[in-house]
C-alpha cells in the first residue's frame, strides 16, 4: 500500500533555511566583530564590521596648487583646491606624521550646516557675514598646538588616526572653528560613514540660535580690543575680505623740552 506524502509547507521551508543560515554565520563568524542593524522585516541583523564600507576619501593633487598654507584668502577656490589647502593646513598646524586623508571639503551656507550634520555655524556678530568652507580630515594629528583651547590635549599615539573638523572663513583663509575627535563619531552624519561610532552624545547640534545682529563691520575693531586688521567703519564692502590696517598720514613728532622757568 503506497502512502501519499503531503508537501512540506512553504513557511516551514523558510524557517529551516533561515536556521541554516544562522548556524552557518555562527560557525564562520565567531571571530568577526559585528553590530546590530535594524531589519526592514523587523528585528536586528548582525552585520560584520569588515563588511561595512567607509566613506571614500577625496583625491588631492600632490603638486602645490593656487591655495596652500599661508594663502591670504580663499576667494575663487574650487572644492578640490580647498581640499588641498585644508590638507596642507592640517599638515602644518597639527604636525601630521603622514599625509592626512581629506574626507569632506566643500563650500556651505550657514543655513545648511545643521542639516548636514556639521553643527551650528560660527557667529561672526558682524554686519557682513563672510562665506565659509568646511573640511573634515583624518590623520595622525597632534592637537596640542592647534590653539589655546587645545593646550591640554593628549599626545598623539603612533599609528592611531584622529579626526579634525575645520570651518574656514573664505575672506581670511583662517579656521574659525577647529574641532578634534578621537573616533570621528561627531562626523558620522556629515560623512555618511557607517563604520564610525554611533554615540548619541557625540552628535553635533541641529538646533541653533539665530545670528547675533551687530553694528560692527567685518574687520572693524571691537571696542576695547585692537585686532591686527582694524579698519574705519564702512570701509569694508560686504563681499570683500578685510582691508589692511590704516596707515597714519602723520610723520614722527619730535618732543620739544619745556622751557626752563
Amino acid at each position: 500500500m503506497r502512502t501519499q506524502r503531503k508537501p512540506m509547507p512553504m513557511g516551514l521551508w523558510c524557517v529551516l533555511a533561515l536556521l541554516g543560515l544562522l548556524l552557518a554565520a555562527t560557525a564562520c563568524g565567531n571571530n568577526v566583530t559585528s553590530t546590530g542593524v535594524s531589519s526592514p522585516l523587523g528585528g536586528v541583523v548582525n552585520v560584520p564590521v569588515s563588511a561595512r564600507v567607509a566613506a571614500p576619501t577625496i583625491a588631492v593633487p600632490s603638486q602645490p596648487g593656487r591655495f596652500m598654507f599661508g594663502s591670504r584668502d580663499l576667494r575663487g577656490a574650487t572644492n578640490a583646491e580647498f581640499a588641498q589647502f585644508a590638507q596642507d593646513w592640517a599638515r602644518h598646524q597639527l604636525q601630521a606624521k603622514n599625509t592626512p586623508s581629506v574626507l569632506l571639503a566643500r563650500a556651505v551656507t550657514y543655513e545648511e550646516m545643521p542639516t548636514l550634520g556639521l553643527g551650528c555655524p560660527p557667529n561672526f556678530a558682524t554686519i557682513e557675514l563672510p562665506p565659509v568652507m568646511v573640511a573634515i580630515l583624518r590623520g595622525e594629528f597632534d592637537f596640542r598646538g592647534a590653539g589655546p583651547g587645545f593646550r591640554y590635549s593628549r599626545a598623539p599615539v603612533a599609528g592611531k588616526e584622529r579626526y579634525v573638523y575645520y570651518v574656514f572663513d573664505v575672506w581670511s583663509a583662517t579656521p574659525v572653528v577647529t574641532m578634534a575627535s578621537e573616533d570621528g563619531a561627531a562626523f558620522k552624519q556629515a560623512l555618511h560613514d557607517p563604520t564610525l561610532s554611533d554615540r548619541a552624545e557625540a552628535r553635533l547640534p541641529t538646533a541653533c540660535a539665530p545670528q547675533i545682529q551687530r553694528d560692527l563691520h567685518y574687520g572693524q575693531p571691537v571696542p576695547g580690543m585692537l585686532p591686527p586688521t582694524a579698519v574705519p567703519p564702512g570701509s569694508v564692502p560686504p563681499t570683500q575680505p578685510p582691508m589692511p590696517p590704516p596707515v597714519s598720514t602723520f610723520g614722527p613728532v619730535a618732543l620739544t623740552p619745556a622751557p626752563k622757568p
